[in-house]
């Protein structure tokens, strides 16, 4: 089925999603993270959770969202090592209940914050628990570190309030907060900054358990276009299909996704076929899983990724020959799959793909928040370099079979 095709069935408002939608969900939006939004087995949980539910999960596209309907951003907030261990979508739920009280309103439809694994589900449970329709956008087109690394951001939208639920535990009781700053001096990135320390702060107190459920950036359906990217579970569900047939048919997936992306008007960039030779495991650092991965290619070159949840940063031998940066997409492909931080292992053999980031994440405003998280990071001091730019002098890379 041709994509444009494949996007107006996909716009259907009552949909029949099924275990192996959910799937292709989490297998495309796993490669579309760039190593982050939760893990593939967070996903796999999170599956099954909604099935349990028995409920018909309605998808629908940002142009059936009537103007003055309510909608707000769902996820789990957390490092993605701590959601590898439990994901709970009750939490998530009562985030969105929480917000809904502290603001007087009822929400009509719920939407993703980013594309990964969990959190491109994650609303899917949400709408399933409270009978309301799930939009098909997200707020980065990828996964990010940062509530600031947003398109919601740079349109402006409140991110105050934000409520924030945590799972129950034998050792930790249910806290449901709802957090507000100071927005009548600040807004956009600073506001969503102040608040991302705010919330992360709280996920690391020692009482709330790592994670917890986010519900934050609520809109109405005439700014939904304006401060989101459309048909992201769309992309997810067509490139996880690419990938899960061509699994199923003991085929290497790469080539097939790589052709749909070209056909779709997407350069696509590989460091090639290489083994993961080092991975410094998650420090921890903020709430945040922090730390670097290397993959060495068949020539000898060494791709170093530094991630702080999601891959952020790579260059080639020295830091000096950058190979992408963020917001453009940095990518783990395998045989079998794609892979996130959390997955990625020494020994392993994987192409690392790097595409370029949707043109609403390449505005001055999520760019600049970029560059504070990469100097941050890995002390990179320079200008935002698309990777157009920084492949420039030749054509895409010819991906060979990894098998």
């Amino acid at each position: 089925m041709k994509w444009v095709t494949y996007m107006q069935e996909w716009a259907k408002a009552e949909q029949v999603v099924t275990r192996d939608d959910l799937w292709k969900i989490v297998l495309g939006a796993a490669f579309f993270g760039s190593g982050g939004g939760g893990s593939i087995d967070g996903g796999k949980r999170l599956i099954e959770d909604i099935l349990q539910q028995g409920k018909p999960i309605s998808i629908i596209s940002p142009s059936q969202v009537k103007p003055q309907q309510m909608g707000a951003g769902t996820a789990m907030l957390g490092s993605p090592s701590a959601l590898k261990k439990a994901t709970d979508l009750g939490s998530t739920k009562l985030a969105l209940d929480e917000l809904e009280k502290a603001m007087q309103v009822t929400f009509s439809f719920v939407m993703p914050m980013e594309v990964g694994p969990v959190n491109s589900l994650v609303p899917i449970g949400v709408a399933v628990r409270k009978n309301i329709p799930v939009a098909d956008v997200d707020g980065a087109g990828r996964a990010v570190p940062e509530l600031e690394n947003t398109t919601f951001t740079a349109a402006n939208i409140p991110v105050s309030p934000t409520a924030l639920v945590n799972a129950p535990s034998a050792v930790n009781p249910q806290i449901k907060t709802i957090l507000e700053i100071d927005t009548s001096s600040i807004k956009g990135s600073s506001a969503a900054t102040n608040m991302e320390t705010l919330a992360r702060s709280i996920v690391q107190a020692s009482n709330f358990g790592e994670m917890g459920g986010l519900a934050t950036y609520p809109l109405n359906g005439s700014q939904l276009s304006g401060a989101t990217i459309a048909n992201t579970l769309t992309l997810a569900h067509y490139v996880g299909g690419i990938i899960s047939q061509a699994v199923d048919s003991h085929q290497d997936p790469l080539p097939k996704v790589l052709a749909f992306l070209r056909s779709i008007g997407m350069p696509s960039y590989t460091f090639g076929t290489g083994r993961v030779i080092e991975v410094k495991k998650p420090s921890g650092q903020g709430g945040f899983d922090v730390g670097y991965v290397k993959v060495q290619n068949q020539s000898g070159d060494v791709l170093v990724i530094n991630y702080q949840n999601e891959s952020l940063f790579a260059y080639v031998n020295t830091p000096s020959n950058i190979w992408a940066m963020a917001p453009d997409l940095i990518c783990y492909m395998t045989p079998t799959g794609p892979l996130t931080n959390v997955e990625i292992e020494e020994g392993l053999v994987v192409t690392v793909v790097g595409l370029p980031a949707n043109y609403k994440m390449r505005q001055t405003v999520i760019v600049d928040s970029f560059l504070d998280v990469l100097k941050t990071l890995c002390g990179y001091d320079g200008p935002y370099i698309p990777i157009e730019k920084l492949h420039a002098t030749g054509v895409e890379e010819t991906v060979e079979s990894t098998q």
